[in-house]
């Protein structure tokens, strides 16, 4: 049987389509179509959504975060001007539905919002459902993206192109907390103390990887004698990056022990007194600094001059003459 061959392009795809001889050609040129793009994770629900009811003066605003978190936004106006509340919630996916409820609410609650999915992320339709022992009530309603992410590629389609080198601008948004650890013990007359840090770096970009930055870090004494001398005991760093998932936009690191012996009576010993990290991008800019101290963070051009066994004033500038007196490990 002789065959015809039929070449139906589909974005940058090229698809052969074979029809057998004699077929009505019209049946293949109304051959369905692809359905609009749809996605049935739930994580894409993450961003924010703006609702506009008809008829109504009310403005709402659901923002989704990844770790299950929903922060509701509510403008009205009435006769004494614009009033906004905020309303935290939980989501979490229910079979084949999404399910917001009030925070706190384990069990069914009186006010509830389902999305069904899969859903069309450039529009989602929300029930939102009041039930209540007596009688239940039950409003769509639609929500338009927002600040939401960009939906997911069609096969086929060329790829989004390679998030660019990150920018002390986007490096200077990182999420960063730092929880200094400090063990304190006693070996006859001498103090002993182990120091480290638990660094948590997050990214607060839903669409946009970190890219690649280093993170540097100090742990600085303070004079027993004399409280406006510092010295740092120890210094590092350690590169990292950060994507825009759930799974990967939170990085957590701790920090080699030091151990910090000093004599009790001495009259100028040194001991714990803060911390310093510092963020930057691939050429060494520094984007950001946090610091125990504020006086620190204002001082990000001398961190790169700082050492170890050195003594520095509050404002970071050398003390010539200065010395540690202790052991160190």
């Amino acid at each position: 049987m002789k065959r015809i061959q039929i070449a139906l392009c589909i974005g940058f795809v090229v698809l052969p389509l074979v029809a057998a001889s004699g077929q009505n050609a019209a049946a293949v040129e109304a051959a369905p179509k692809s359905p609009p793009l749809l996605s049935a994770n739930a994580l894409d629900l993450c961003g924010k959504w703006t609702i506009i009811r008809d008829g109504s003066s009310t403005e709402r605003t659901f923002e989704f975060f990844p770790d299950g978190r929903v922060t509701e936004v509510s403008s009205y106006k009435t006769s004494s001007g614009e009033t906004t509340q905020t309303y935290d919630k939980l989501w979490k996916v229910e079979g084949d539905k999404v399910r917001v409820s009030p925070k706190g609410s384990d069990g069914p609650s009186s006010q509830s919002i389902f999305i069904d999915l899969p859903f069309d992320v450039s529009k989602l339709q929300i029930s939102e459902v009041w039930s209540s022992p007596s009688s239940t009530r039950q409003t769509k309603m639609f929500a338009s993206p927002t600040d939401a992410p960009n939906p997911p590629q069609s096969p086929g389609l060329p790829t989004q192109a390679a998030a660019p080198p990150p920018t002390e601008s986007s490096l200077s948004k990182l999420n960063i907390s730092v929880s200094p650890s400090t063990k304190n013990s006693s070996e006859g007359y001498y103090k002993i103390q182990r120091l480290s840090l638990n660094v948590t770096l997050k990214n607060p970009s839903l669409k946009e990887s970190s890219g690649q930055f280093t993170v540097s870090y100090w742990i600085l004494g303070k004079n027993t004698r004399d409280p406006k001398q510092f010295c740092v005991f120890s210094k590092g760093k350690f590169d990292c990056s950060l994507g825009c998932s759930a799974t990967d936009r939170e990085l957590k690191r701790s920090t080699e022990t030091y151990l910090n012996k000093y004599y009790y009576y001495s009259s100028g010993s040194f001991e714990y007194a803060g911390w310093i990290v510092s963020v930057s991008d691939a050429s060494g800019t520094t984007a950001l600094v946090k610091a125990s101290k504020p006086q620190w963070e204002s001082q990000s051009n001398k961190l790169p001059t700082i050492e170890p066994w050195k003594v520095y004033d509050l404002q970071l500038d050398k003390i010539e003459g200065a010395y540690i007196p202790q052991y160190s490990y």
